[in-house]
């Protein structure tokens, strides 16, 4: 059976008409991501990144048209699910004008993860993908260095000034930078090819100048998932032996001037739990009004988006949660965050068993999804486009393993 869908599909595919528009959804999706990293929220060039998101729809689009199939992952349908249950939420939200911009959004979103699952087609195609993250983070560097200035940005790391809004924002920069540099250290040990771990630095100086936390933590453990995954679980017991040393290495090592900005913002997150203040304090009690909220009503919330009405109830001041647990709590619910997270359930269980095989491209994406993943205690990220980029990816990825298919269509 499998062997008559790889069929129809290298048929359908390897058309006249058919090669030359799939020549240009893989380089859209590509520079599409590019656009992610560098200036999506940039109002003043996000122009650029609709247009090439509506380019790729449409190519891809197109494409698939003239295949005349489409794989329909089971997993798609949980997307469609909270989609709709998103949908449905604006007959008893508070503001139902947030839910509609907030469904705009995610309608946009569900397709560009559906189109993402539907053309990459071979693990060549996926490897160049992953090599479009790591190389944004490197772009990400040069273009701040084109708006900054290398001097400003090395001082900002030493003074503690955080840089990007110019860019995007300060944390969602810092966020990026760190799954670029998760990418190439990947690559750099898989390769044995010391040139990647070079280029890590250049992306790990925008992380150090957004003076993100956030980025430092999923940086962190995302080069720990990697090791974690080439050692194997059974020889893990090992590496347990060396947190103590590699503890006080960081302590030291946070001691250097470069680190401390960063090392200040952890300093006022442990004073805001510990309950002396700080500006973290804010965020705190954010999740805590959130989860009130949510206990009030619990099966289906207040209507996506509509955490900042509460929030400007509470305090007069408006704006999201800061994270993406307590968003969908409170915004859908129990069915809409167990709709939402089923997602990730079947993606890091799927990828979770490719590990074990040393597959190098799953260890990337869980290690780089599975960080993105913890980040959402700080962020809000199921409006965040590299998010649905990501299920896209992951989605194709599991499936071509799944169909022991390295290549459903000539690369």
């Amino acid at each position: 059976m499998n062997e008559i869908i790889q069929k129809k599909a290298s048929l359908s595919i390897t058309n006249k008409g058919g090669v030359s528009i799939r020549l240009f959804c893989i380089p859209l999706l590509f520079i599409y991501i590019i656009s992610l990293f560098t200036f999506v929220n940039n109002p003043d060039l996000v122009i650029i990144s609709r247009a090439l998101f509506l380019l790729f729809v449409t190519f891809s689009t197109i494409q698939i048209m003239k295949q005349r199939k489409f794989y329909f992952d089971k997993i798609m349908l949980s997307i469609i699910l909270f989609l709709l249950f998103c949908v449905i939420s604006y007959f008893w939200a508070i503001d139902p004008s947030d839910v509609l911009r907030k469904v705009v959004l995610l309608t946009q979103m569900t397709i560009l993860s559906f189109l993402i699952s539907q053309i990459l087609l071979s693990i060549k195609q996926i490897n160049l993908i992953l090599m479009g993250i790591a190389i944004s983070g490197i772009i990400l560097f040069i273009y701040g260095v084109g708006i900054y200035g290398f001097e400003h940005i090395y001082q900002s790391i030493l003074t503690g000034e955080r840089l990007g809004q110019e860019i995007s924002q300060e944390n969602i920069m810092g966020r990026l930078a760190s799954i670029s540099i998760i990418v190439l250290f990947v690559y750099g040990i898989e390769k044995k090819n010391l040139l990647y771990f070079g280029l890590m630095l250049m992306p790990f100086m925008m992380v150090l100048a957004s003076g993100s936390r956030s980025a430092v933590i999923i940086l962190v453990l995302g080069m720990a998932i990697t090791i974690f995954a080439k050692v194997g679980l059974r020889k893990s017991y090992k590496l347990l032996l060396l947190i103590p040393v590699i503890s006080v290495a960081l302590y030291y090592l946070l001691q250097l001037s470069i680190f401390n900005p960063i090392s200040l913002r952890f300093l006022d997150l442990s004073s805001s739990l510990s309950g002396s203040g700080g500006d973290a304090n804010m965020r705190i009690n954010m999740i805590k009004w959130g989860l009130e909220w949510f206990f009030d009503r619990p099966i289906w919330g207040y209507g996506i988006g509509n955490y900042g009405d509460l929030l400007m109830r509470k305090i007069s001041w408006e704006t999201y949660s800061h994270n993406n647990f307590i968003e969908l709590l409170v915004g859908v619910g129990v069915i809409g965050f167990i709709l939402y997270y089923t997602v990730y359930i079947y993606i890091f269980y799927s990828l979770f068993r490719l590990i074990k095989k040393r597959d190098p491209h799953a260890i990337i994406l869980f290690a780089v999804f599975f960080t993105w993943f913890a980040a959402e205690t700080a962020a809000v990220n199921y409006t965040s486009r590299m998010t649905y980029v990501l299920i896209g990816i992951c989605i194709a990825f599991i499936r071509l393993k799944k169909y022991s298919s390295t290549n459903l269509t000539s690369s």
